[in-house]
């Protein structure tokens, strides 16, 4: 039998999507896209989406984190992505502003990105601080991410609607 790292008091393991995404999240939640640079030259991007609005006290690890190869927010549509759960991370990353370089050889983070996320069925609809937004569908037993760039019309009844998310296909670079 396998121990989370909270019933032998450490610290929680990392979330996995299908386990995020069966929590009742909230209406909008923080997200954090950061550029993370190792010592040995190597790079990834974490995404962290927090499980609850906050307010969050900078050192509490309670922001669930994915390893993610390239930026999600800037893949063209239909582009599937795989994410590694890591550790929670502290809910300072939310809002960092500017690059911060880690202790013990861990490399330095630059935030790309930061915005608001709101759980649509099975998607992600993400309102960024500089406007613009992303609509990601979501495959939680895989911990797979499509991007979707031109969403449905309509959500499925009962839904919210992702209107005001600013979602446009046309005139923004994907990679």
């Amino acid at each position: 039998m396998r121990l989370d790292a909270a019933q032998v008091g450490g610290d929680p393991a990392p979330a996995t999507l299908g386990r995020f995404m069966a929590t009742d999240p909230p209406r909008l939640a923080p997200v954090a896209i950061l550029l993370h640079e190792l010592e040995d030259g190597r790079s990834h991007v974490d995404l962290l989406i927090a499980r609850s609005e906050g307010p969050f006290a900078d050192d509490e690890r309670v922001v669930p984190t994915w390893r993610v190869a390239a930026r999600p927010d800037r893949a063209c549509d239909g582009t599937i992505l795989r994410l590694e759960p890591i550790d929670d991370h502290r809910a300072l990353y939310l809002r960092l502003t500017e690059p911060r370089r880690l202790d013990r050889g861990r490399g330095r983070v630059t935030p790309l990105r930061r915005g608001v996320a709101e759980r649509v069925a099975e998607r992600l609809a993400i309102r960024w601080e500089d406007g613009e937004g992303s609509i990601w569908r979501l495959a939680t037993t895989d911990d797979l991410l499509t991007v979707e760039r031109n969403p449905p019309e309509r959500p499925p009844a009962g839904r919210s609607s992702a209107e005001g998310f600013g979602v446009e296909s046309e005139g923004v670079p994907c990679t």
